[in-house]
């Protein structure tokens, strides 16, 4: 998950580490300044215990390019919706998954290598349905979801 927030007269950016690591996944160019904020110090070892921690940007380039990333749940986006609307979010990323999914099983071998973008479109689609999933859960059974530590209020 993302949290925007302006801080002073800049905003900024603070993403988890499990949002992340998927991105280094991907095949998404990322920021070089991103790269070595997140994995700079070497091999970084990502688990249960800080999976969900935040890393923070605030350079205008790094905060545009995070912003930009639509397959990363945005709380500022989420955290109001009530759990109907929430759910519809959902449905409308399955059934695009789904297009995306009869329309690669339609073609032959040729046409998946040339739209092999249909797949990261998918993983990224399923992605984030997993995570406004979890989000989902988590406003359901009235669990606190995880916030950067630095602030106490967004706005």
């Amino acid at each position: 998950m993302k949290v925007v927030k302006k801080e002073g007269n800049k905003e900024t950016v603070y993403i988890q580490i499990n949002d992340i690591a998927f991105l280094n996944s991907t095949n998404e160019p990322i920021p070089a300044s991103i790269f070595l904020k997140a994995f700079g110090q070497g091999a970084t070892i990502i688990n249960d215990d800080n999976r969900f921690d935040y890393l923070k940007f605030s350079k205008p380039k790094e905060v545009k390019y995070l912003k930009s990333l639509d397959f990363i749940v945005n709380y500022n986006e989420y955290n109001n919706l009530s759990l109907e609307d929430i759910e519809n979010a959902e449905i409308k990323i399955a059934n695009k998954m789904n297009e995306i999914a009869d329309k690669y099983n339609a073609m032959d071998a040729k046409g998946r290598i040339k739209n092999s973008e249909l797949l990261s479109e998918h993983q990224k689609l399923q992605f984030l349905l997993d995570n406004l999933e979890m989000l989902y859960m988590q406003k359901k059974n009235g669990e606190d979801l995880a916030l950067p530590k630095s602030y106490t209020k967004i706005k």
